[in-house]
């Protein structure tokens, strides 16, 4: 009994002190599961809002009802553990149900003191030909499939939208459906599977919709093999599975095909000169800096992010910008980096390029114009994205100045994720009991084996580390007064290794990784750079020092794990 006492006690101080990690609520965003749906179908609004929620706190969705009926309402709170801290997560989701056609602005919705940002749906109304030919087909279908492309005359290497849907008024047991295939085109599955409801010839189906990615390589004409959905369904006389665990064994066997979908598929027209042919609904150029707002100075360097952003585009798809050659200034790029984001159904894609700019002048520095030309699938027309030249005012370079950033080695792109079956929940709610069984049994098995192995601290391992930790930052100290760059960055690598042993430490790029102090990671930038500057450059060895000094107090990495290994090991009774 005193043993199970303990344990409990134990277990609820881990809960509390893992709770009392969480950040503060900081934002509340609001996402729409589609940006377009029709009169008869439902959509998905979600409201996340990172931190830890008030027990009180809950959505006001009354502005809602003006445009939509509230079907269904409900929340999760998530908690993660990463290296220490926690973080939580609470989402809130509302299925609606569009009350009119029309482009509808769904309004901020207030949780205690945070507001999500406006959202805009648009909402189109069921046409008689789709509903008659909805009625012909699936007159008496209890379960049936839709399949749709957003274009059917797309460009070469244009995004193209292959949708299928599964409706169904059965429930059923080990459903699952199997992608699409289609030759010579790349095809992924976008996001997550879409479960939501919808009204057809008056009768409501759970519908659940899958979209997958497909970028045509050369023009012709492409059959598209159609998505193929695999399921149980009661017997015939039976409507319900629910209250039988064994429901897969003797049900019926349902298999059900997609309809045939086809596309052709048009050659890079000849209007179109640009250097990179980029089909796309938009494409935008931005430019950013760091420091913000920037300082230009002689010496000082500046970091500029250039991003191409895509609407239509995977970040693969997107060109390097090229580099500017600048009168008065040397150029660092570092590695370009691309990444693509799904958003209300869209495919967007992010490329960026980061350039550290030292100023080598004082007086006017000439940014030039960027032009990204690209093709407009809107409008079925050439377009182009500028931004534009930009003139600076640099100031004469300050006592001990710097001279930062060096190239960062390549990134190797991961290849492309082939689509695997989905496979679609069951309505049943035996499989949940039987998973709870067995974590229960699960936790009850991790708890013996922990009080069996107790933790221990191994105390010459932490005095190694005491150990190398201040021979890394001595030679740190001494490479510094005698401005010795090599050893400086040697001594470096090898104190970030004892920070952080975990992590691989190679380079000076590995070390800025895991710092967030903005002026340190400068003037590591700054150390870097001389191993790759054209010129010689000058590096100001009792300057990094003082800034190492600096972001060390602030941080303090060894003493927090001097402290973690300190703790006496912990035995049960």
């Amino acid at each position: 009994m005193m043993r199970h006492n303990f344990c409990k006690r134990l277990l609820i101080v881990m809960a509390l002190t893992l709770f009392s990690g969480s950040a503060l609520a900081q934002s509340l965003t609001a996402n729409l599961d589609r940006s377009t749906v029709t009169t008869a179908e439902t959509v998905n609004l979600s409201l996340t809002m990172e931190g830890a929620a008030n027990s009180q706190a809950e959505p006001n969705w009354a502005p809602l009802r003006s445009n939509f009926k509230i079907l269904a309402n409900s929340s999760r709170t998530m908690m993660n553990l990463i290296n220490g801290k926690s973080s939580m997560q609470t989402v809130w989701t509302a299925v609606l149900m569009p009350l009119r056609a029309g482009v509808i602005k769904i309004p901020p919705i207030h949780v205690g003191k945070l507001q999500s940002q406006a959202l805009t749906l648009t909402v189109a109304k069921m046409s008689g030909a789709a509903a008659s030919n909805n009625r012909s087909s699936n007159k008496a279908a209890e379960v049936y499939l839709e399949a749709s492309v957003n274009t059917k005359q797309p460009f070469v290497q244009q995004q193209v939208v292959y949708t299928v849907k599964v409706f169904s008024r059965e429930q059923m047991g080990n459903a699952f459906l199997t992608p699409p295939t289609v030759g010579n085109a790349r095809l992924q599955q976008m996001g997550q599977e879409l479960n939501y409801r919808a009204v057809k010839n008056g009768k409501q189906y759970q519908v659940v919709e899958v979209r997958y990615l497909l970028l045509p390589q050369s023009a012709g004409e492409y059959e598209i093999n159609p998505a193929v959905f695999n399921a149980v369904v009661p017997m015939p006389g039976r409507t319900s599975m629910s209250a039988n665990p064994f429901f897969a064994l003797s049900g019926r066997t349902l298999r059900l095909v997609a309809p045939e979908v086809s596309i052709n598929v048009r050659q890079q027209p000849a209007a179109f000169t640009g250097q990179w042919w980029l089909p796309a609904k938009s494409v935008s150029i931005q430019s950013s800096w760091s420091p913000n707002p920037p300082k230009f100075e002689v010496g000082t360097p500046i970091t500029r992010t250039l991003t191409i952003r895509a609407i239509g585009l995977s970040g693969k798809q997107l060109p390097d910008l090229p580099v500017p050659q600048l009168n008065n200034a040397n150029v660092y790029p570092d590695q370009p980096m691309s990444k693509t984001e799904m958003r209300n159904g869209e495919l967007i894609g992010l490329h960026q390029l980061k350039l550290a700019i030292v100023p080598t002048k004082a007086g006017k520095l000439i940014l030039p114009e960027v032009k990204v030309h690209w093709w407009n699938t809107k409008t079925d027309a050439p377009a182009t994205a500028t931004l534009p030249a930009q003139t600076i005012d640099v100031l004469p370079a300050p006592a001990g100045a710097a001279v930062p950033v060096a190239p960062v080695a390549p990134v190797v792109n991961a290849p492309a994720v082939q689509p695997q079956p989905i496979m679609i929940k069951s309505t049943s709610s035996w499989p949940w009991i039987i998973a709870a069984v067995f974590f229960l049994l699960w936790l009850a098995t991790l708890f013996l084996w922990w009080r069996k192995k107790p933790a221990k601290v191994d105390v010459h391992e932490e005095l190694g580390t005491q150990a190398s930790v201040r021979e890394a930052r001595n030679a740190l100290e001494k490479a510094c007064g005698a401005n010795d760059a090599a050893n400086a960055k040697a001594a470096l690598i090898d104190w970030a290794k004892t920070q952080w042993p975990e992590t691989s430490i190679i380079n000076l790029g590995d070390v800025s990784k895991q710092i967030s102090d903005t002026k340190f990671n400068v003037a590591i930038d700054s150390l870097n750079a001389v191993f790759y500057a054209k010129q010689a450059v000058s590096w100001n060895g009792a300057n990094f020092w003082q800034l190492f000094c600096e972001h060390e107090k602030q941080v303090k990495p060894e003493q927090m794990i001097r402290q973690k290994q300190d703790l006496p090991p912990l035995h049960l009774n």
